[in-house]
């Protein structure tokens, strides 16, 4: 991996960059390859990913999409219960035992 030497960097580029490093808990390194990221427009945050979605819905939208979903908030208790015999009821077991001729894998290439 390259490394690069930043000569005459001014004291306030400098304190901005060390509280931004730990605001965010990061090593100045990552702190400085994050900006440099952004700045070529590179990778976006997490939170930049979804601005484009922020504040877009109006309050008549949210009360419709609350409605529209209001079913898929309640909770059924029978959900919950086991149903292995009902799920599997319609597989057969592989092996000798399971082929009408006695032969089982060993017809399909198998031992």
């Amino acid at each position: 991996m390259k490394s690069i030497t930043i000569h005459g960097m001014d004291d306030e580029m400098d304190r901005q960059i060390r509280e931004k490093a730990a605001a965010e808990g990061k090593s100045l390194n990552k702190t400085i390859k994050g900006l440099l990221e952004q700045a070529l427009g590179g990778r976006r945050s997490r939170r930049e990913e979804f601005a484009d979605l922020f504040g877009c819905w109006s309050a008549a939208d949210l009360a419709e999409f609350e409605e529209a979903t209001k079913d898929l908030r309640q909770i059924d208790p029978d959900d919950w219960k086991s149903r292995r015999k009902s799920r599997n009821s319609h597989v057969r077991p592989v092996g000798r035992e399971s082929a009408p001729d006695g032969r089982g894998a060993s017809r399909l290439g198998g031992q």
